[in-house]
């Protein structure tokens, strides 16, 4: 794959995805998620998903890895399985 057929499929991509801001106000949130849920190793990268969830207020998040996310209330985790099986989010 060259580099005009990644820009094509990432323009494509853009069509259909909003773009948010990664804000400074994700950081704080962040570390008072892994303080408060004593987060560490390659767990801190899904804190950091759900403090930006959080500054953008959203609440449903569609994973392979729905117990990773159990741990935080603010938001809602759905696998593909709930999906199909049309569980519906908060």
């Amino acid at each position: 794959m060259n580099g005009t057929d990644v820009d094509q499929q990432i323009q494509e991509l853009l069509q259909h995805f909003t773009l948010l801001r990664d804000e400074r106000g994700i950081f704080s949130r962040w570390y008072e998620l892994v303080v408060t849920h004593r987060v560490h190793g390659k767990l801190a990268h899904d804190a950091r998903l759900v403090a930006a969830m959080e500054r953008h207020r959203l609440t449903n998040l569609l994973t392979f890895n729905k117990p990773d996310f159990e741990r935080f209330s603010a938001i809602h985790a759905l696998s593909p399985d709930d999906i199909l099986a049309g569980v519906m989010p908060v």
